[in-house]
């Protein structure tokens, strides 16, 4: 069986899906992915066949331009997406796909008569009283507000693309437009569903059936391969582990600015830094000898290293962190990172409540050391 996986969107989507796709290789599966062209050559480099879309999302991250221009920048690669979603899908037996490419993978999947998991790395998805949906705050409103949370969600993913993917369906596909709002109808069919997170972090919820499952989180060991730089390593050996500041694909329209406070935070707290530009284009030119600026490095193998680590709040960041067993002090923007963040922290007060009772408490967790 050929099972083609589909991860559009961020590094933070391409490369669990990597991880899973590995996973599945080794037990005996025919598996490719299904991506953009930023992550072709990531891909390819682990022996894992890949088809790309000509979308390229950091480009489109990163882009300096105005509301207006990024609406319509939006617009139009989620054209480009469906366009190109057919040879995405190409000859598979069966997709795994990526919430970016769930406007036109279940569809593709129709046309074609092939079954199609949906994998997801947040719980956003499915309807439960015990928390709202990803992108609502949480009010002391009760299970109520929490199940209705996620109708507006889902109103809010179907309505401004309705149009678009309606005409795509008859036009490129063949098929009649959607009459429902097809993220509900894919709820209430009981799509199977993956969610690559642990269940010790986020429990699965009372309400979930079956056909929901909670796999744990989809780590690529990336550790055994990893060739750190040279300035990197002999930054690491020349004294106490710093501590690790990045905030992934978020892109800043004020890069020196946000280089700035980082410096600023660093060295209000007297410690070594290690700066990761990733998309936020930060560009720290000037930095003290405390200080390094990198671009990339693995976080399974860089995190353990460091003495803390500060970031954004995505899904596999805030996994890693988990993972190295070090401080993490998560600053979100948007997205799931506030849910993340939440989460983060109702584990800190717990431990500490914990820790209160039985010994010193871990104050290191909490920003002020107040339990």
């Amino acid at each position: 069986m050929h099972i083609r996986l589909l991860a559009l969107g961020t590094r933070g989507d391409a490369q669990p899906y990597l991880a899973l796709a590995l996973g599945l290789k080794a037990a005996g599966f025919n598996v490719s992915i299904g991506t953009t062209s930023d992550f072709e050559d990531f891909i390819a480099s682990y022996d894992i066949p890949v088809q790309t879309s000509s979308v390229n999302v950091r480009e489109f991250m990163t882009q300096a331009a105005t509301k207006k221009e990024k609406i319509a920048a939006r617009k139009a690669i989620v054209q480009q997406m469906l366009d190109d979603m057919p040879a995405l899908v190409g000859d598979a037996d069966a997709l795994i796909y990526s919430p970016a490419s769930a406007m036109g993978a279940p569809h593709v999947a129709e046309k074609r008569g092939i079954p199609s998991i949906l994998g997801l790395l947040q719980p956003y998805l499915h309807p439960t009283g015990e928390f709202p949906v990803i992108g609502l705050p949480v009010l002391p409103f009760g299970t109520g507000y929490n199940r209705f949370s996620y109708s507006v969600f889902h109103s809010l993913l179907w309505q401004p693309m309705k149009k678009t993917v309606n005409a795509w369906r008859e036009e490129s596909l063949g098929l009649p437009p959607m009459t429902t709002n097809p993220v509900r109808q894919l709820i209430e069919n009981g799509m199977f569903t993956l969610y690559g997170f642990s269940p010790s972090v986020v429990p699965k919820p009372t309400n979930w059936g079956e056909n929901i499952c909670i796999t744990g989180y989809w780590f690529l060991n990336q550790e055994a391969d990893y060739q750190p730089p040279t300035d990197l390593l002999e930054f690491l050996l020349a004294g106490e582990p710093p501590v690790y500041i990045g905030f992934g694909s978020m892109s800043s329209k004020q890069p020196e600015e946000t280089a700035k406070i980082v410096l600023d935070a660093i060295e209000q707290a007297g410690v070594r830094g290690v700066i990761a530009s990733g998309w936020q284009g930060l560009s720290a030119s000037d930095v003290p000898d405390n200080v390094l600026v990198i671009d990339h490095a693995p976080h399974d193998w860089l995190f353990p290293k460091m003495a803390a680590v500060v970031h954004h709040g995505g899904a596999g960041t805030t996994a890693a962190g988990l993972r190295a067993g070090v401080p993490s002090v998560i600053v979100p923007t948007r997205g799931d990172q506030p849910f993340w963040g939440n989460v983060f922290m109702n584990w800190a007060l717990a431990l500490n409540r914990f820790r209160a009772k039985n010994s010193t408490p871990m104050t290191w967790l909490l920003p002020s050391g107040r339990l």
